[in-house]
C-alpha cells in the first residue's frame, strides 16, 4: 500500500478482487483499515502494518486462511469484531491499550489454546509474566540485536530462545514472524 494512502476502504482486496495476494506491506501513512478490506484473501500470509495505524474494522482478515501471525502496532487504538475468524492464527501481539471487539480470534487455533472467559484480556497478557521478558522483546515493534543479546546473556545463554510461553511460542518464533524485526538471530547467538 503506497505512501499517501490513509484509508484502505471496505472490501478493497477482499474475495474475488485480489484472491492471490500473499504479502501486504503498508506505508506509514495508513491510519485506518475498513470493513472486510482483506476478507477471503486466502493466500495472504504476511502483513506489515503502518506504524501509524489507528483502527482495524470488522471482518478485515476473516477467511484469510494462510495468516498465522499478526503484530499490531502501538498506534492502534481499536480492532473491530470478527477480524481474524477462519484464519490459522497462532501468534497475535496486541498493545495493552488497544480496544478489542468481540470474537476477534474465535475460530482460530489461538482461540483453541484459551479456556478463559475474557479472551481479550488473555490475548494481551500472554507474555506478561517476568519469565517471558525475552518473548516480549522479540515480539516488540523495535527489537534490537543489542537488547536481545543482553537478555539472552541474562537468561543463561542461547537456549533461552527456545523457551516456550504458555501458548507454546518461543522467542525465536516471535522474532522470525515479527515484520518489524531486522535482527539476524543466528548472528546474534
Amino acid at each position: 500500500v503506497l505512501p499517501g494512502v490513509q484509508v484502505i476502504p471496505e472490501n478493497t482486496f477482499g474475495a474475488d478482487s485480489c484472491c492471490n495476494v500473499e504479502t501486504v506491506i503498508m506505508a506509514d501513512t495508513v491510519t485506518r483499515i475498513e470493513y472486510s478490506a482483506f476478507r477471503q484473501c486466502r493466500k495472504l500470509a504476511f502483513v506489515k502494518f503502518s506504524r501509524n495505524l489507528e483502527y482495524i474494522g470488522d471482518c478485515v482478515f476473516e477467511d484469510c486462511e494462510s495468516l498465522t501471525s499478526i503484530f499490531i502496532p502501538d498506534s492502534c487504538r481499536e480492532i473491530g469484531d470478527l477480524v481474524l475468524n477462519w484464519t490459522e492464527l497462532i501468534i497475535l501481539v496486541v498493545p495493552q491499550h488497544t480496544v478489542l471487539g468481540r470474537n476477534v480470534i474465535s475460530l482460530t487455533p489461538l482461540r483453541g489454546k484459551s479456556n478463559v472467559d475474557d479472551v481479550n484480556a488473555w490475548i494481551k497478557s500472554i507474555n506478561d509474566a517476568d519469565e517471558y521478558a525475552l518473548h516480549r522483546l522479540c515480539s516488540s515493534m523495535d527489537p534490537s540485536e543489542d537488547a536481545i543479546y543482553q537478555m539472552i546473556c541474562e537468561q543463561g545463554g542461547p537456549h533461552a530462545m527456545a523457551q516456550k510461553n504458555s501458548i507454546g511460542i518461543t522467542p525465536s518464533r516471535y522474532l522470525a514472524s515479527n515484520p518489524y524485526a531486522d535482527v539476524d538471530e543466528m548472528k546474534l547467538i
